[in-house]
């Protein structure tokens, strides 16, 4: 039980820091250290456990994946609405679409770039 207490508190931390991304980074030094990732982590978790017994139930996870599901779905909504009035234009998504495309392909390419210059040994 402990084990996977502290398993499931770790994921939720480094979930909790992939999605706070720069608001995880305290002192706004660019970089995040130890102590700002466990202090996001902590954070993360007692907002995620509403009951405040030091667990998190089934129940509470769900909301917190729907929380986050929402907030994904908000900022990809704001990121397509370019002109920012709250509606969401043909032309905006299929720029909004195109972008994304851009970027997964952008992704996609460095990825290859580090796979190759990791696996080709000789040069």
């Amino acid at each position: 039980m402990r084990r996977s207490f502290t398993l499931s508190l770790i994921l939720l931390g480094a979930t909790g820091l992939i999605a706070a991304g720069p608001a995880a980074d305290l002192d706004q030094d660019g970089q995040v250290t130890r102590a700002e990732f466990m202090a996001a982590s902590d954070a993360r978790f007692a907002q995620a456990d509403t009951d405040f017994d030091g667990f998190l139930t089934q129940e509470e996870r769900r909301v917190l994946r729907e929380a986050k599901g929402t907030e994904r779905a908000l900022k990809r909504f704001q990121r397509a609405d370019a002109n920012g009035d709250g509606v969401v234009s043909e032309a905006e998504m299929l720029a909004s679409r195109a972008e994304m495309d851009a970027r997964k392909d952008e992704r996609r390419s460095e990825r290859r770039a580090r796979m190759l210059e990791r696996f080709d040994t000789d040069g």
